[in-house]
């Protein structure tokens, strides 16, 4: 169906509510942006998803224990709980991906690859964070798991980061101009660490993180820089006398 508003959020918004769907379940698309005699107009439908079935569930856990084969030499024996759990989840769950890795000492890097990688990055990350928290958990559970996880789609977490990393240089100049603090929106720790990371040697301005979690999220303040009396003395004097300097025995030289 087609919907018509002042702008594209507008239309999106009347779109969804009155067909009772979230953005992860409908198919949007803009076919005309507002302009100043003319309505925004999008088009939504709601998405099919396929059902899975018992025979796609067990060709798609033989499909990922193949590929967990393959690059099993490249992992840790203390990689093997997270990547077992994972590859289990994501069949049972009927998605048609593949894993890819890369471990060192300090980085667990798991890559979700393959036609459903959409369905496991879900609404603006939430599903892969998901992922990745419940992948923490089975790390954590028999022994601690000291290296940092990190799971991935088809770039979505660098795409994402550089997103984060242009909005908050936008940002950081508005919050020096205005002297104002911003409050961002709640964002998963990754996100935060982004932000955080970009304007950490930016001489105006300074983040901090706020809330708890899940809604743990990011404050850019400005940075208030100490008055210097010395400064102050200097201009006192120069309204005062001007460029004239005064001599050790008391007279004022002219003005010039």
């Amino acid at each position: 169906m087609e919907f018509r508003a002042k702008t594209v959020e507008e239309a999106i918004e009347i779109g969804l509510q009155e067909l009772n769907l979230s953005k992860e379940d409908a198919d949007i698309e803009i076919l005309q942006k507002s302009g100043l005699l003319k309505k925004a107009v999008v088009n939504i439908e709601k998405k099919e998803f396929k059902k899975a079935t018992a025979e796609d569930i067990e060709n798609s856990i033989v499909d990922n224990q193949n590929q967990e084969e393959k690059a099993q030499k490249k992992l840790h024996e203390s990689d093997m709980p997270v990547v077992n759990f994972l590859t289990e989840l994501l069949g049972n769950m009927g998605l048609d991906c593949e894993l890819d890795f890369k471990s060192n000492r300090d980085v667990l890097h798991i890559i979700i690859k393959g036609q459903d990688t959409n369905l496991a990055i879900g609404y603006r990350g939430e599903t892969l964070d998901s992922l990745q928290y419940l992948c923490l958990l089975v790390a954590n559970k028999t022994t601690r798991f000291k290296k940092r996880l990190i799971i991935d789609a088809e770039g979505y977490r660098e795409m994402r980061a550089k997103t984060l990393t242009e909005l908050s240089q936008k940002l950081a100049k508005k919050v020096a101009k205005t002297g104002t603090s911003i409050e961002l929106e709640p964002m998963n720790p990754f996100e935060r660490r982004v932000i955080h990371t970009t304007l950490q040697d930016d001489a105006f301005v300074t983040t901090s993180s706020e809330g708890e979690e899940p809604n743990r999220y990011v404050v850019i303040s400005p940075i208030k820089k100490e008055t210097n009396m010395y400064d102050n003395e200097s201009k006192y004097n120069f309204k005062k006398y001007g460029t004239g300097k005064t001599r050790s025995f008391g007279q004022k030289n002219k003005r010039f």
